[in-house]
Order: C-alpha cells, then sequence, then structure tokens
C-alpha cells in the first residue's frame, strides 16, 4: 500500500472484506470515521450536557494524549478523577514474561507452534478455565491445527473462535465446560466477563497490535504521517498498550478472583517499546521473568498458596 493524501481523505473510508470467497456471509461492506473529534463534537457533544467517560483502562498512560484526540475533548477543559481499586492484584495474581532464545517472525510457523506447545504445557501442570488471547483469527485457526495434529484437542476441550464456532457461542460453551480452554481475538480482548472459576489462567499469545495493512489503519497513519508525527508511536503503540490492559483486565473481575497471565510474545521483553508499555500497564500485579519451564513451576506454587 503508498500512503494516502491527507488532503483527500473525508470524514469516513469504507472498504469491502471477503474472509471466504464461497461463503456468502462473509462479505462485508465496511466504514471507519477518520475525524473523530468533528463528527462527535458536531454530531454527539453539540445535543447533551458534557459528557461523562467511565472505566478501568480509558488511558494508555498517564501523560498520553491518545483517548483526548481519540474523543475528541479538550485535556485542559477535562477532569480526571481516579479512584482507588479495593482489588489486592499483589496477592490475586502474577505475571509471567516468557523469555525464549529464538526470535519468531510474526505469525510464522515457529511462533505459532510455539504458542502451541506452550499452552499445552501451562495446561498440563495447570488444568483450569484458560483463555488464550491472539492478534488474528488466523493464528488461532493455526495454533488449533498444531494442537489436533498432536492429539491434545482429542483429549481436551479445546474452543477456538473462527473454528468451532462465533464469540458469543463459545463464550457460553467455555462457561459450562470446566476445565477448557478458549481461544479468542477481536472482542475477547474487552468484551467478555469470566468472574471467579471461570477464568484462573490467561495467556496472551500475542501483543496486540493493529495490522498495518488494514484500510482504516492504514488511512489513519497517513493523516499522521501528513502531520509529522510516527504513526507507531502516537497510534499503534499507545492503542496496543490500552488493549493489552483490557486483556489483562479480563483475569481479576472480583476480590476473590486469583490467577496468572502468560504472556508469551517476546517483544514485551527484547524490544525497547516493550518497557514503554510495561511501565503504562499500571496494574500493581507482580511481574516475573523468565523461561517456559520456569514461569510454569512459579504457576504451581502460586496456585497451591491459594488452597
Amino acid at each position: 500500500m503508498v500512503d494516502l493524501d491527507p488532503e483527500t481523505l473525508d470524514q469516513n473510508v469504507v472498504w469491502v472484506t471477503v474472509n471466504h470467497v464461497k461463503d456468502i456471509n462473509s462479505f462485508r461492506i465496511n466504514q471507519g470515521i477518520l475525524k473523530t473529534t468533528e463528527f462527535l463534537n458536531e454530531r454527539i457533544y453539540a445535543s447533551f450536557e458534557p459528557p461523562t467517560f467511565t472505566g478501568a483502562t480509558i488511558f494508555s498512560s498517564r501523560k498520553s494524549q491518545f483517548i483526548f484526540n481519540l474523543l475528541g475533548i479538550d485535556r485542559k477543559a477535562a477532569s480526571v478523577r481516579r479512584l482507588q481499586s479495593d482489588f489486592d492484584p499483589e496477592n490475586q495474581a502474577r505475571i509471567y514474561l516468557v523469555k525464549n532464545d529464538q526470535e519468531f517472525a510474526a505469525n510464522s510457523n515457529d511462533q505459532l507452534k510455539f504458542i502451541a506447545d506452550a499452552i499445552m504445557r501451562i495446561y498440563a501442570n495447570g488444568p483450569r478455565q484458560t483463555l488464550v488471547l491472539f492478534n488474528s483469527l488466523a493464528a488461532i485457526e493455526r495454533v488449533h491445527q498444531y494442537l489436533a495434529e498432536s492429539g491434545f484437542t482429542s483429549s481436551h476441550q479445546v474452543l477456538a473462535q473462527g473454528v468451532n464456532g462465533t464469540a458469543q457461542r463459545l463464550s457460553r460453551q467455555f462457561i459450562h465446560s470446566e476445565p477448557a480452554i478458549l481461544m479468542g481475538a477481536n472482542t475477547f480482548w474487552e468484551g467478555v466477563d469470566f468472574p471467579t472459576k471461570l477464568l484462573e489462567n490467561l495467556v496472551i499469545a500475542q501483543l496486540p497490535f493493529d495490522t498495518p495493512e488494514d484500510p482504516y489503519n492504514h488511512a489513519l497513519s497517513s493523516i499522521e504521517r501528513a502531520k509529522k508525527k510516527n504513526p507507531f508511536y502516537s497510534l499503534t503503540l499507545p492503542k496496543a498498550t490500552l488493549r493489552l490492559r483490557q486483556g489483562m483486565g479480563r483475569l481479576l473481575r472480583t476480590k476473590g478472583d486469583f490467577g496468572t497471565i502468560f504472556v508469551l510474545d517476546p517483544r514485551l521483553v527484547t524490544k525497547r517499546y516493550g518497557q514503554t508499555i510495561l511501565t503504562n500497564l499500571k496494574n500493581e500485579i507482580p511481574v516475573k521473568q523468565g523461561t517456559l519451564d520456569e514461569c510454569v513451576i512459579d504457576m504451581v506454587k502460586f496456585f497451591e498458596s491459594h488452597h
């Protein structure tokens, strides 16, 4: 793709997607709003009292301008209130950053085989309700294939979005299939609620970066470049940080919840921006780095301490 001319971009970008050529139901016409500030101020905010936004993961960092730009809000005119959580994250959870000597290309066969192997080893040592978050349905399909080829799916309940059904259907199955593994993308990062024993192991298979080739993301990047900004740092990184925080928020839903989070994507450890993401997570859950074996051993000890 080539950069689009920002002067020719209107309020919206429209594109067509076809996931399966022979499936007419996979044909979709998509539309995305590019200039959200103008749209929200003219169509939404003007018709109401000053709006109030609430949420557990609104900001990608304390200093980031990202969410204010996205919502078309003047930061200087906005009032921000942060409420103290009554959770005890230091005792309720652990985050494991899995180190690996190998460098994997994103969505390569080696990376996806490593993810499949890690899922099996984590689950073998802690057969609990497990949610695995991916960046794409294509990655889920290939990891599911590796799990099936190993014989794992014949003896364990594995629910894969796009393979076994829709997100809504699999969420219902997951709740009534304990213990089970649910592999999901998209809305599973932010739109599901599995409290208490319905979710005790969360695996971040891939960091939730937007696909640069996506027409909407490509259009937004062209606008940022026209402003002499680096779209990776002004758009991609804050969005990924926010989505990662939302994804990790799937684990602790009540004060009585406990569990572990495995991050299998090595970029959180090996890349410079990984440290920026870690600094901005602000979740107070203890973070440990180690090999997969070291992390699994600590996971076993953690769950033993909660029984």
